[in-house]
């Protein structure tokens, strides 16, 4: 063989050797050596996954996280587990973002137990007001934009997408930038007391219309009673869109 050749290979071969002895010895380097690096990483892991197991529960998109954790003075002074860790999420207690408290204990060498608290920042964005909306408005693209907020210390449910929002009316007044809460508004008033509306029967495989006259103001899916202005009977019709009602009983 030549030895140009032959050299090269050697070389190969020790550094691919030496690489497969470094393996194992660079892996040791970083598993937590002490029980509060123990504590640290096995709690990370489980608000990580906690947070990603909300974050697909309630469709969170293009959010980024940040872990906050508080270890009691304690920590430093226990040994080293020699099994991984049990985390307990102890029952009864908040889940809030804010706080979130895990019990972990070790098995052995030594039987020791503690408690970690986390708080966790999630940013993400979420429908705001772009400016000061009143009362009783219709929300429009104009009106809402996404903007990043720290949702772990919204006390409400939110939106992620403007379209859940567009088209619906404001229950109260909104300040500008203000985080829009379901609470927050409501499908838009679409049938006034008085007012003639039109009636949809759906039988078997035709569709009648007929006038009606609304004895109560409605909503989108609200059901409320229409009067016959030919019979003056009442029935009970469900609102299906602006002055359109489809009927539930027969008049």
């Amino acid at each position: 063989m030549n030895p140009a050749k032959f050299g090269k290979q050697l070389f190969r071969y020790v550094v691919l050797s030496s690489a497969l002895i470094s393996a194992p010895s660079l892996l040791a380097a970083v598993q937590p050596t002490t029980a509060r690096s123990q504590l640290h990483t096995a709690v990370t892991n489980a608000a990580s996954a906690e947070i990603r197991q909300r974050a697909s529960q309630f469709g969170w998109r293009d959010y980024s996280s940040k872990l906050h954790i508080y270890m009691p003075g304690d920590a430093s002074r226990l040994p080293r587990c020699s099994h991984p860790l049990n985390v307990i999420q102890p029952a009864g207690t908040s889940r809030e973002l804010t706080r979130l408290r895990y019990d972990l204990r070790c098995e052995s060498p030594v039987e020791w137990e503690l408690s970690v608290t986390v708080k966790a920042d999630v940013v993400m964005p979420v429908v705001v007001a772009r400016q000061a909306v009143d009362r009783g408005t219709a929300l429009e693209g104009a009106l809402v934009v996404l903007k990043k907020r720290n949702i772990s210390h919204l006390q409400q449910r939110f939106f992620t997408e403007i379209d859940r929002v567009n088209g619906l009316s404001t229950r109260r007044r909104l300040r500008e930038s203000q985080v829009i809460a379901p609470a927050d508004i409501e499908q838009p008033v679409m049938v006034e007391r008085g007012q003639q509306v039109t009636v949809i029967a759906q039988l078997s495989s035709s569709e009648v219309r007929m006038v009606g006259e609304a004895q109560k103001r409605g909503r989108k899916d609200e059901v409320i009673s229409i009067k016959n202005l030919t019979s003056q009977r009442l029935f009970s019709a469900r609102v299906t869109g602006p002055a359109t009602v489809e009927l539930l009983t027969p008049p």
